[in-house]
């Protein structure tokens, strides 16, 4: 997508999903490569990068503005709130990462409430425990809200990012099955790296054949 050529504009404008990068790249090229010398370059822009996004929370910690799982169906809108607020909270955890190698020990525990506010508010607004209709615990979307829905894509980032409750962690993955055991991928271009890695996690990337 060339950013430079067109203004994103309404639920496009200011995605994390792309705006992260700043953050994320300097993450990725310390857990790759072993290099550091881009997080004291890039750290006070993070901060004021989270703070700007911080502006954009809904209901005291979801971001549900951005690509959500670009691709699937309509062009954006599928998702937000689990994905958008999932790269949320691993920006605030990087930030984290980043304060503590500077020594920045103050900000590093403020990095981490932030993180856990945001962990809270996820599971608060998306993880369902107790649907009648349903066995086991699973992520909705806001996407058609109040109703729910048990999506594989939304399951998976929660897995992927560390979201989930350690307590609850085998009955998402069992709602993630419950999506994908027809050998059937729903998920659209953003979801589907997560899809595929939570397949191998659990050792069935078989139902991709």
């Amino acid at each position: 997508m060339a950013l430079g050529m067109r203004y994103m504009c309404g639920p496009l404008h200011d995605t994390i999903k792309q705006g992260c990068a700043l953050i994320l790249i300097p993450d990725i090229l310390q857990r790759y490569y072993g290099t550091t010398k881009s997080i004291a370059k890039m750290y006070r822009a993070g901060e004021r990068y989270m703070a700007y996004m911080k502006g954009k929370e809904r209901f005291g910690g979801l971001i549900e503005h951005g690509l959500g799982d670009w691709g699937r169906g309509i062009a954006h809108g599928n998702a937000q709130a689990n994905i958008e607020t999932a790269i949320y909270h691993e920006c605030l955890l990087c930030m984290s990462r980043f304060a503590s190698h500077l020594n920045l020990d103050d900000e590093k525990k403020s990095w981490e409430k932030e993180a856990k506010r945001i962990y809270d508010v996820y599971n608060k607004h998306l993880l369902v425990t107790d649907d009648p209709s349903r066995p086991h615990a699973y992520y909705t979307s806001r996407d058609d809200y109040p109703n729910h829905d048990c999506d594989a894509v939304c399951q998976a980032f929660a897995l992927q990012f560390n979201i989930v409750p350690e307590a609850q962690i085998s009955t998402i993955q069992t709602s993630f099955f419950s999506d994908v055991s027809d050998g059937k991928l729903r998920s659209g271009e953003i979801g589907l790296r997560y899809l595929f890695n939570t397949l191998g996690d659990l050792r069935r990337s078989d139902l991709l054949l």
